[in-house]
């Protein structure tokens, strides 16, 4: 008799297991994949990170969790891959309830481009059958890799070819910093022009003859054209890397001659009414303007609706005043080697390629007398240059493998902050370095 109700008692456990698992297995698990990193470039390695969260009591023994991306970016441990058009990715979890599981998988890009992984697969094996349960969860795992940056010596001789200006036809207007001779005067020419040192020589008005010259604006053309027997694919990638390395290098010139770099964030519930009641006035006085006058008047409106609320808080010569008092401001050497010791850890780290230039120091330096100026004090304090550090130098910085990454900059130059030690003598003695 015992030995029919054990197969009877095993067989009734899997019919209730079974309709349990049949109906509760979905709820509550949920997977997510995510890059840790939103772009790299070429050869860079990145994290998958691959999280499965259970939420309910009911354990699941083994959950295959499978999804498929770009054979381009490739799985160090490929135990758990097969490349065919598609690399297709298989990941198995054991997992009790109310609990998350989250693995970090190493993956390398090897090509440009834009990766997504916009679906995944949770399976769920029977227990006693080869039937398996599927559950399809949506994803935007998404990865940019970006062309890889060219060494400097292989873009250096055509960075120097796109700097600086060159002499134009166009005679509009000189260039006072140009010279190309001297001329006798003649009646018109203005008295800034006269060469005093040769009129004193010759006994007569001298003029300096001034080129004409003009900026340089830069445009990259690439051609993108499919590679054909005229060239093959490495050399058009090529192509777009130097593209790329030049047009980063440009960008980055640029973004050093701006003092800061600031975000002003979004405004406040109360400040967000106030934009939106300000609006509607608007609407209301020019509807009523319209109204009145007839033609033009809802337009003389507009121009001028923006100014009501804008006044000046000072004029030219005020800020030409305050910049001379805040020049003034003194700073202590020891101040001046703390922003020299901040300058020099941005250039001595292996994750800058390009640290913070003699321009930035200076901005730096200045920065903070204007601070303290501002505050009413005559002396600055280590607290003004921490305080404007991140602002005015952070946007300077060159990454060693990336351009641009804002969050990636204001990290690095944060730390730099927290490793440098900051003075902690008197600041305020009439001993202190005056800079002007």
């Amino acid at each position: 008799m015992l030995l029919i109700w054990i197969p009877v008692s095993v067989l009734a456990m899997y019919f209730v297991l079974n309709n349990v698992y049949g109906k509760l297995w979905k709820n509550g698990l949920q997977a997510e994949l995510r890059f840790e990193e939103r772009d790299v470039e070429e050869g860079d390695e990145t994290i998958l990170v691959e999280t499965v969260t259970n939420d309910k009591f009911l354990p699941l023994p083994v959950v295959k969790l499978s999804f498929k991306m770009d054979r381009s970016l490739e799985i160090d441990d490929d135990r758990n891959a097969t490349v065919s058009d598609r690399t297709n990715v298989s990941e198995f979890f054991g997992m009790s309830g109310y609990e998350e599981v989250t693995r970090r998988q190493p993956v390398r890009a090897r090509k440009r481009g834009y990766y997504l992984i916009s679906e995944a697969a949770i399976a769920l094996p029977d227990f006693f059958t080869e039937g398996v349960r599927y559950l399809s969860t949506s994803q935007a795992a998404s990865l940019l890799v970006c062309p890889r940056m060219l060494e400097d010596d292989v873009t250096l001789d055509i960075s120097r070819q796109i700097v600086g200006e060159i002499v134009s036809r166009n005679r509009l207007y000189q260039d006072v910093f140009s010279f190309r001779g001297i001329r006798e005067y003649t009646r018109g020419d203005p008295l800034s022009a006269i060469n005093w040192k040769a009129s004193a020589r010759t006994g007569e008005y001298m003029v300096n003859i001034r080129d004409y010259t003009c900026g340089q604006h830069i445009r990259f053309l690439l051609d993108v054209e499919p590679p054909s027997i005229r060239y093959s694919e490495e050399l058009l990638e090529q192509g777009i890397r130097l593209a790329y390395t030049l047009a980063g290098r440009c960008i980055q010139a640029q973004m050093d001659r701006f003092l800061m770099k600031l975000s002003i964030g979004l405004p406040d519930e109360e400040n967000e009414f106030r934009i939106m009641a300000r609006s509607l006035a608007r609407r209301d006085r020019i509807q009523e303007q319209e109204n009145g006058d007839g033609r033009s008047a809802g337009q003389e409106f507009r121009r001028s609706s923006w100014e009501t609320d804008i006044f000046p808080v000072a004029d030219a010569e005020t800020i030409k005043q305050a910049r001379q008092e805040a020049g003034k401001v003194q700073v202590s050497q020891d101040l001046m080697r703390y922003i020299s010791a901040l300058v020099k850890a941005t250039r001595e780290r292996p994750d800058i390629e390009a640290g913070v230039s003699p321009r930035g120091t200076l901005a730096l330096l200045h920065a903070s007398q204007s601070l303290a100026f501002l505050e009413g004090r005559s002396y600055v304090v280590p607290e003004d240059i921490t305080r404007l550090a991140v602002s005015v130098c952070a946007h300077r910085l060159v990454l060693a493998r990336h351009i641009g990454r804002t969050a990636g900059q204001k990290a690095v130059m944060e730390d730099i902050l927290r490793t440098v030690a900051v003075p902690t003598e008197q600041f305020g003695r009439k001993s202190d370095t005056v800079v002007k």
